[in-house]
Parts: structure tokens; sequence; C-alpha cells
């Protein structure tokens, strides 16, 4: 069968809520709430990744309806699980990038000179942002004079390199950088802001498939939701040639609804060309160039000059061994973790409850998973150490099958190796 790049832009249509929602909880007792339990919940900013590949699915599907029937041959048949690889096959659709931000452009303003030739072959590089290294935001928000010095200390895990320009007390490590040019994004532009609201949740009993609300039993909740100002999100993905049909049009608009509160997203799908190959493997040379703003070739050890190379999360990594292992196979890590709760359809409880499988859609809650984010920065003293962490990292169980969803997405970063052409100059 053959293959096909596509690119798919989401444009929240409203403010969003996205996961977050196991927040602080607390029993007021008898009053007047009469024991309501009142939360305050924040929604994440950026869906997760298995979010993106759900909606790729629901956007896969021919003729979706209100049953949610899956159709095999194009989009497999059971949801996918980041912790469980077996009987994982999903038709048409083979892998996903990681997901970036692109910047809406202003229709009064004309296109740069050199942005003519980008969005000939749309490749939005100069539109499109991804989660900083960390390592790059600590050197932009510590102290300038000292970048790329480190000092050694000798550990239980070997030789450590530690900054001297990092200030944990001033370090802003949650940024956006451009992919083209590397450079971050003011800290004066922000892409998300909030939107408090205060809502009842009303709980429901069911007997005999009929919905019933106790008058006294409520859920209190203040959650922010979250609007996107001024950016959209976009990913890109290897599917079948025959998933979507370009042949009547160049852009297929669509809309789909994310998270468990249905926020609702206008979906653009368009064909991404080579672009596309190069954002999925995260081949893109932009990558480099981004950390080539940054991140020397060289830094200072001890008063001591140290070539070195990098390793930079573009995705969450679903890493299940321990920090110790990992520490040993890089001489410095700046990493951040988040939880993943895993949710799964129970199918059953909706046929109990509804007596029509067309009726609801439930869920049942599994184990909380940690992943490594977006942005987790690794330091090697050696392209030889940075092989060996590559070695160790692409071994793990389930690493090949989070990139399927475009987890586990990694740029590896060697400032002091030749390119071809540089090569061929030096002969």
């Amino acid at each position: 069968m053959s293959e096909k790049n596509i690119r798919i832009v989401l444009t929240p249509l409203a403010p969003y809520f996205l996961g977050g929602e196991r927040g602080l909880k607390y029993d007021d007792n008898d009053t007047q709430m009469s024991k309501g339990e009142k939360y305050y919940i924040r929604s994440n900013l950026m869906p997760n990744q298995s979010a993106l590949f759900g909606v790729l699915r629901f956007l896969g599907i021919e003729n979706p309806d209100s049953s949610f029937a899956r159709d095999p041959n194009r989009i497999g048949t059971d949801s996918y699980r980041l912790d469980n690889a077996s009987n994982q096959d999903f038709g048409m659709i083979k892998k996903i990038s990681p997901l970036y931000l692109m910047r809406k452009e202003d229709e009064n303003e004309p296109p740069a000179e050199n942005d003519k030739e980008n969005k000939k072959n749309k490749n939005e590089g100069d539109n499109l942002y991804f989660p900083a290294p960390m390592l790059i935001a600590a050197m932009d928000s510590g102290n300038s004079k000292k970048n790329n010095q480190y000092e050694c200390l000798e550990t239980d895990c070997g030789s450590r390199w530690l900054p001297l320009f990092y200030s944990e007390k001033d370090a802003e490590l949650f940024r956006f950088i451009h992919l083209s040019d590397g450079k971050l994004l003011d800290k004066e532009i922000t892409p998300f802001r909030y939107q408090t609201r205060v809502v009842i949740n009303r709980k429901r009993d069911y007997n005999n498939g009929i919905s019933t609300y106790p008058e006294k039993d409520k859920d209190f909740l203040k959650k922010d939701y979250v609007i996107l100002d001024g950016f959209r999100f976009v990913f890109y993905a290897k599917v079948g040639e025959g998933l979507f049909d370009f042949s009547q049009e160049k852009i297929i608009n669509k809309s789909v609804f994310i998270g468990q509160g249905k926020c609702p997203f206008a979906a653009e799908i368009s064909d991404a060309e080579d672009c596309g190959e190069q954002m999925i493997g995260l081949t893109a040379p932009a990558f480099a160039q981004a950390a080539a703003a940054k991140l020397g070739g060289q830094v200072t050890v001890g008063g001591e000059k140290k070539d070195c190379c990098y390793a930079f999360l573009v995705s969450d990594m679903f890493y299940e061994g321990s920090m110790d292992e990992l520490k040993k196979h890089c001489v410095y890590a700046m990493t951040a973790q988040k939880q993943y709760r895993v949710f799964t359809t129970n199918y059953k409880a909706r046929e109990a409850v509804s007596g029509n499988k067309g009726n609801g859609r439930f869920v049942k809650q599994n184990e909380v998973l940690h992943l490594l984010q977006a942005g987790s920065t690794f330091v090697f003293e050696s392209r030889e150490q940075m092989k060996n962490f590559k070695a160790y990292i692409e071994t793990m169980p389930f690493f090949a099958h989070g990139q399927i969803a475009g987890f586990n997405g990694i740029f590896y970063y060697d400032p002091n190796e030749k390119t071809h052409s540089e090569t061929e100059d030096s002969k």
C-alpha cells in the first residue's frame, strides 16, 4: 500500500478543557452544600499525543456516526494503549508526529522574502514552534556570561557536569522555540491564557436506563479553561494513500471534539509532501538550526575545554526505567515528569447502562503512567556516549510503539559532526 504524508491543523472554536480532571478534593460535611465535593482544577495547555492519534482515527472513519463505530480496515479496531503494544493495528494509519504550535499569520503584513520558498514547499518552519529544550530556556533566563560553562563533580553515577549559568529560582524552563531559527518565543507573547468558570456538576444515578439527579448530590467545581490566542496546533501523519482524497479539495475541512468535555476544534487536513516526512521523522534541518542557535559544540568544564553532544525531547517520552540508570548514560540531564492517566472505553458498562451501544460513552480509569516531559534535555561528553544512550532508550519496552502516536520524539544533536558538504569541501 502506498503511503502519503499529511498535515492536520487544529483550531479551537471555544475555550477548551483537556485532561487534568483529577483535582484536589475534600468533603464539606453537612454544610449548605450538603456534602458537596469542591474542586479547583486547571486544564492542560496542549492535547496529549494519544488525543491527537484519536483525532486522526476519528477523521479517518469513512462515515462516522453516534455509535462510534470503528472502521478496522481504515483505522484499526482497539483503542491506542501506550503501555500495551499487543494487537495494536491501526489500519491505514502508520505514525504521527509530535505536536507543534503554529502562529497565525497577520493578513495585513506581507510575507518576508525568505518565507516564499518555504510556503511554496508547504514547509511552515518559519511559523512553527516546539517545546524549547530546557537547557536553552535555562541559558536564556540564567547568567548569560556563564553559558556553556560547567563544573565537574564525581558522584555514584560517575562524573557529572553541573551548569554554572543555571539558577533554579530564576529559570523559566517551559518555553517555546522557533523551529527555523532557534529563537525563543518572547516572554511577552503568551499563546495560552486561562478563563475561569464556576460550574455545578450534578451526579447521575441510573435506574433501568433512566438518569436521575439527586437534588443534594452535587459537585462544585472551579475550572480554568484555556484560550489559544494567536496560535493553532499542528501535527503530521503518515497514512495510506486512500485514507483522504485530495483530488477534489486541497484542504479537507472537518470538525472534531477533544477531551472528555468534548471541546470543539476545526480540523484542516492537507497533503504535507516531503515536509511531512521530515517532521514525522524529526530529520528536518531546522531542528539542528534551532539547537545550534544556543548549544555549542564545546563547553568549559572545570576550566577545561571539552566537546559535547545533546539530545532533547520534542514530545513526551514514556520511560519505565529508573532515573539513576538513565543518568548513567549522560553527564547532565535537565528533565521534568508529568502524569499520564490511562483511560479505556468500557463497552460492557455502556451496554449495561443504556441497553444500546449507540447511547453514552463510558470509560474506566486505569493506572497512572509517568512521562518525561517534552523539552527535557540530555548532555553527553562524547559521540560514543550519545550513541550508547540512544541504544539504551530505543530498546526500552514500548519505545517504538509510543512513536506510532508521536510519543518518544527525540532529536540528537552533535555540533561537531561534519555534514556531507563540509566533508566534501575539506578534501
